[in-house]
């Protein structure tokens, strides 16, 4: 018992592979100490303590727990035996490393966060869901725990790309498949569903198995793949990854794991490990393996395809293949980025894009009002897009990773150019510059962000936004320190689209804003260090406003009539050296927080 009890604790401490043979002995007699296990505890409980005991009880339940070899009967031939038991062991360890996942950086890190989720020792029925953006590793980290770990269960089932192989041949497919590898295609009984169901149930109620099911992109697949009718035995663990933690979460899956992205010292080594063979970069390569590595942000996905890609070129090759990664994508990894995309429906998809385009790094409140008065449902829609690891929040800021991001700046430029070349969002000066040019592209037109520090000269229309009947978004400013273009406009404009929900000008040249000023939907208006006198006559239908910032504009003499302003909660009219007077309506607004 004392060799057992050493070769369990190696077992545990080195991670070594234990195999139990259990010869004309039944596992659970080992497991529970039952029969002739029993009585030869009866006989050594007079000779050992307690403690020795209940440590050899627990060496046995364990040994009992792994996946083992039984021979219920005897062998009359002994070199029969050896043989079937090492073809038996060959088997499982070719099983246990053939999959093995290469180049694992990065991996302990995981680990030790997901070692007290599984709580391996636990003998309870327990469902681990991995989740995050694509390409992140979940995956790969699935695969290393169901090859660190396999040998310790009776049965065990990796069932890769759920998502796919649904798609392909259905969910019946994958879970006959499923039943099939944890019973060790053993036959399953002819008759009704029903027989089937309950003779699976029998059998896997008294197997502790290891499954994942991965890459599972909808909860009616999930719930398919772990019907009751598969009752797992004590100690059996299941670990689901995907994209969506929506999905975890509807299914009652509390032990969670985010996967994040590597490190820039992991991220090096594996994106070295790629392009060069070796854990670290080539004579020469240094400054631009940084480059490749901080362009993908530790995603593992982009990593090992930026470096396969780049292996054996020469330094000019990658200077131009990193240029133009500024501008596209690299194919591979946005296909897999969009997947997640396309699993949005048309409300989610408007609002990934104008976070995309327009609010990375904006308070998530702010956001949710802008996409509230264009119908999109912000609170749901923000929600959703952060369990699909496509938006992050931190500090009630909305995050986005430079991937997705760029991969969301792709998609419209992908579906411009099904549309003749019709851009609907616009964060781009070039882009820009040519929609004033020509004014048959502006009809599709959602959302306008410029850095006007990035163009010359701006001459403006008339009806340059007019043109522009979908247009949500306007927003034109520069960096505080750096120059801004010369903007060009008539006296006044024609009126701004109706649908304008956010508008910002910094240092615009108008001394009022165009008559005839539709503010219904308006959400943000920002003005600072305008030319503005005054914004509008009369009183404006300003139901949905929130925000006013008209901080610097000195040539302010006075403000409209706001009694119809029930949202405002923030006002700034710093530096506004010539506003002599409020306008009465201010002092009313029961929802204002901030003035200035």
């Amino acid at each position: 018992m004392e060799e057992l009890v050493k070769i369990i604790e190696c077992m545990e401490q080195y991670e070594r592979i234990v195999i139990p043979v259990f010869y004309n002995v039944d596992p659970s007699h080992v497991r529970y100490q039952k029969r002739t296990f029993a009585e030869a505890f009866d006989v050594h409980k007079e000779r050992y303590e307690e403690k020795i005991m209940q440590n050899w009880k627990s060496v046995l339940k364990k040994t009992a727990n792994l996946s083992g070899i039984h021979y219920p009967s005897k062998y009359r031939n002994e070199s029969e035996l050896i043989q079937d038991i090492v073809k038996n062991i060959s088997e499982k360890l070719s099983h246990l490393f053939s999959n093995a996942p290469q180049d694992l950086v990065g991996i302990d890190e995981h680990f030790k966060f997901l070692q007290p989720l599984m709580a391996m020792e636990s003998d309870e029925v327990r469902t681990v869901g991995i989740w995050g953006m694509g390409g992140i590793g979940k995956t790969t980290i699935a695969r290393a725990i169901f090859d660190r770990y396999a040998s310790r269960y009776e049965s065990c089932c990796f069932l890769e790309n759920v998502r796919e192989e649904s798609q392909k041949s259905g969910k019946h497919s994958l879970y006959e498949k499923l039943i099939s590898e944890l019973l060790e295609g053993e036959h399953l009984v002819k008759g009704s569903a029903h027989a089937r169901s309950m003779y699976v149930k029998r059998k896997l109620s008294r197997k502790k198995v290891l499954i994942v099911l991965d890459d599972v992109d909808a909860l009616d697949k999930l719930d398919y793949l772990t019907t009751e009718a598969i009752c797992l035995g004590a100690g059996s663990r299941v670990i689901v990854t995907t994209r969506d933690e929506q999905i975890l979460i509807a299914k009652g899956v509390d032990k969670r794991y985010k996967v994040w992205g590597l490190s820039f010292d992991s991220s090096l080594e594996l994106f070295c490990l790629k392009a060069f063979h070796k854990s670290c970069p080539e004579n020469g390569y240094r400054e631009l393996s940084k480059m490749a590595v901080n362009y993908t942000k530790g995603n593992p996905l982009a990593l090992k395809v930026l470096g396969s890609f780049l292996h054996s070129r020469s330094i000019k090759e990658w200077e131009s293949a990193l240029k133009k990664l500024r501008v596209h994508p690299n194919v591979d990894i946005y296909n897999v980025l969009k997947l997640s995309y396309d699993g949005l429906d048309d409300s989610e998809k408007n609002i990934f894009l104008d976070i995309a385009f327009f609010f990375r790094g904006e308070y998530k409140g702010n956001v949710i009002s802008f996409l509230d008065s264009c119908g999109f449902y912000g609170d749901i829609g923000i929600s959703t897009l952060e369990r699909k690891a496509l938006i992050t929040i931190f500090g009630n800021r909305i995050g986005m990773h430079d991937l997705i991001q760029q991969m969301g700046w792709e998609v419209v430029r992908r579906e411009s150019n099904k549309d003749s070349g019709k851009l609907t969002r616009i964060n781009k000066a070039e882009d820009f510059c040519n929609l004033l040019k020509n004014s048959e592209e502006k009809s599709l037109v959602e959302g306008i962000m410029i850095d006007l520090s990035q163009i010359g000269d701006l001459h403006l229309n008339a009806n340059t936004f007019t043109n522009m009947p979908r247009l949500r978004f306007l927003k034109l400013y520069a960096p505080s320190d750096q120059r801004q273009s010369k903007v060009y406009i008539p006296t006044t404009l024609d009126p701004f689209p109706a649908k304008v929900s956010y508008l910002e000008w910094n240092s615009c040249p108008l001394n009022s804003l165009p008559l005839r000023f539709c503010a219904e939907k308006l959400v943000n208006l920002r003005m600072c260090n305008s030319q503005i006198s005054q914004l509008w006559d009369g009183a404006q239908d300003l139901v949905n406003l929130i925000e006013l910032n008209l901080g610097g504009c000195i040539k302010l003499e006075e403000l409209p009539d706001f009694s119809k302003a029930t949202k405002l909660k923030w006002l700034n009219l710093w530096n506004c050296q010539n506003l002599c007077q409020l306008h009465p309506s201010i002092l009313s607004i029961q929802t204002l927080e901030r003035a200035n």
